[in-house]
């Protein structure tokens, strides 16, 4: 078994307060949600096999900005960016509500509840990406 550092020590001594480990669960599920929602379009973006400076191209960035995007450890994309690129890759984001629980979600759910989907529109049908639109 590794030894513990002082961070790991400090850390688990926060995690024992109660407020502390609400605030920490709440930002890790953000941060886990954006990082699964970077993942996906970069999964989307290599399955159509378009490099990342073409889909810069196409949204009007730098090559190097959508590559920090998708190769940074902690990416925090702007909502904008994150519709262009769903836009360029024939997909949409869908807002699920939070009381939605799926199997394996945490305790709190907060993990598993707080990512948004993308979804191909090719899957949606033309009235709901109609209304959605308006």
């Amino acid at each position: 078994m590794a030894s513990r550092t002082g961070f790991d020590k400090y850390f688990a001594r926060k995690m024992k307060n109660a407020e502390f480990a609400a605030a920490y669960d709440e930002a890790r599920s953000v941060i886990d949600a954006t990082d699964q929602l970077v993942r996906a379009m970069d999964a989307a973006r290599v399955e159509l096999g378009m490099s990342k400076a073409e889909l810069a191209r196409r949204i009007g960035a730098k090559p190097e900005s959508i590559r920090r995007l998708f190769t940074a450890k902690t990416a925090n994309p702007t909502l904008n960016t994150v519709a262009q690129i769903a836009d360029v890759l024939g997909m949409r984001l869908d807002l699920v509500p939070a009381s939605v629980k799926r199997s394996g979600a945490s305790a709190t759910g907060t993990r598993s509840r707080a990512a948004s989907h993308l979804r191909s529109r090719r899957s949606t049908a033309s009235s709901e990406r109609a209304s959605a639109s308006r």
